[in-house]
């Protein structure tokens, strides 16, 4: 098939491969670190975490033109950048 590669998987761009890992990893360690009480859920760090999370995951799935999850990428960078306007302006 056109444009498939490796039993059937779109490979993507490596910078946008290595910034949606990057993205994965930055949302999992936020909600992990705000589980076991390590950061805030209310916090800086929590919301800065998210908002390089999902501008990683953002950056993969516009790469691989996956709608649903541009869309909630972007409504979840947008929640964490409230927050962290919230927080500046406190």
């Amino acid at each position: 098939m056109i444009g498939m590669h490796h039993g059937g998987r779109k490979k993507g761009h490596p910078v946008a491969e290595t910034l949606g890992w990057v993205g994965t990893v930055a949302v999992l360690l936020a909600y992990v670190m705000a589980l076991f009480g390590v950061i805030s859920a209310n916090g800086f760090w929590y919301a800065l975490l998210n908002l390089v999370g999902s501008i990683g995951i953002i950056v993969i799935a516009v790469n691989k033109k996956l709608v649903q999850s541009v869309v909630l990428n972007v409504v979840w960078g947008l929640i964490a950048l409230a927050a962290i306007v919230g927080l500046w302006l406190r």
